[in-house]
């Protein structure tokens, strides 16, 4: 799902105007390798990760390098072996 806003408040009874450029939403992940974010890791993890990558979406861009290849598997695969703090 692709975060939405649903309303923005920008009123200030202190302010006479404000100005914002370039805004944008990003999901926080507390832990990478829990890709469906149900807070267990599990072959789960490793189907949303794939169907992630068959989309293209960036977050199967696991090593930040902006390619989509095999090397984010390899990149998954280390993350999810070291776990979540």
């Amino acid at each position: 799902m692709q975060p939405a806003v649903a309303a923005l408040d920008l009123y200030s009874s202190t302010m006479d105007g404000a100005y914002y450029d370039d805004a944008s939403l990003t999901p926080v992940v507390s832990c990478y390798p829990d890709c469906n974010g149900d807070a267990v890791l599990n072959l789960s993890d490793f189907g949303c990760f794939t169907t992630k990558f068959a989309l293209g979406d960036p977050y199967a861009d696991c090593n930040g390098d902006s390619a989509l290849n095999l090397s984010d598997f390899g990149c998954f695969t280390t993350k999810f072996a070291l776990g979540c703090p």
